[in-house]
Protein backbone atom coordinates (compact mmCIF):
# COMPACT_ATOMS: atom_id res chain seq x y z
CA UNK A 1 0.00 0.00 0.00
CA UNK A 2 1.20 3.50 -0.47
CA UNK A 3 2.68 5.71 2.54
CA UNK A 4 2.28 9.27 2.60
CA UNK A 5 4.68 9.67 5.70
CA UNK A 6 8.01 11.45 4.95
CA UNK A 7 10.56 9.00 5.10
CA UNK A 8 8.49 5.76 5.31
CA UNK A 9 7.84 5.81 1.33
CA UNK A 10 10.22 4.01 -1.16
CA UNK A 11 11.44 1.57 1.66
CA UNK A 12 10.38 -1.62 2.08
CA UNK A 13 8.58 -2.65 5.63
CA UNK A 14 7.73 -6.10 7.34
CA UNK A 15 8.37 -9.68 6.67
CA UNK A 16 9.21 -9.69 3.07
CA UNK A 17 11.29 -6.42 3.09
CA UNK A 18 13.47 -8.51 5.99
CA UNK A 19 13.97 -11.45 4.13
CA UNK A 20 15.23 -9.33 1.11
CA UNK A 21 17.53 -7.70 3.17
CA UNK A 22 18.96 -10.86 4.91
CA UNK A 23 19.58 -12.98 1.64
CA UNK A 24 20.84 -9.40 0.01
CA UNK A 25 23.83 -8.83 3.03
CA UNK A 26 24.00 -13.28 2.71
CA UNK A 27 25.23 -12.60 -0.88
CA UNK A 28 27.14 -9.93 -0.38
CA UNK A 29 29.45 -11.29 2.25
CA UNK A 30 29.83 -14.67 0.37
CA UNK A 31 30.52 -12.77 -2.92
CA UNK A 32 33.05 -10.12 -0.87
CA UNK A 33 31.11 -7.59 -1.94
CA UNK A 34 31.29 -5.85 1.20
CA UNK A 35 34.98 -5.91 1.88
CA UNK A 36 36.93 -1.88 1.40
CA UNK A 37 40.59 -3.48 1.05
CA UNK A 38 41.07 -2.77 -2.30
CA UNK A 39 43.33 0.32 -2.55
CA UNK A 40 42.31 2.74 -5.46
CA UNK A 41 44.80 2.36 -8.52
CA UNK A 42 44.51 6.10 -10.81
CA UNK A 43 47.64 4.89 -13.13
CA UNK A 44 44.86 4.07 -15.70
CA UNK A 45 43.01 6.72 -15.62
CA UNK A 46 43.35 8.76 -18.97
CA UNK A 47 41.99 12.45 -19.13
CA UNK A 48 39.22 12.84 -21.64
CA UNK A 49 40.19 14.01 -25.16
CA UNK A 50 39.64 17.79 -26.22
CA UNK A 51 37.02 18.63 -28.10
CA UNK A 52 38.04 18.31 -32.07
CA UNK A 53 40.34 15.77 -30.98
CA UNK A 54 39.98 12.11 -33.14
CA UNK A 55 39.74 9.18 -31.06
CA UNK A 56 41.97 6.25 -31.13
CA UNK A 57 40.47 2.90 -32.73
CA UNK A 58 43.04 0.53 -30.69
Amino acid sequence: MYQSQFGSRMKGSGPVAELLAKRFKLSCKRLGLNARDAALNCADFNPPPARGDQLALF
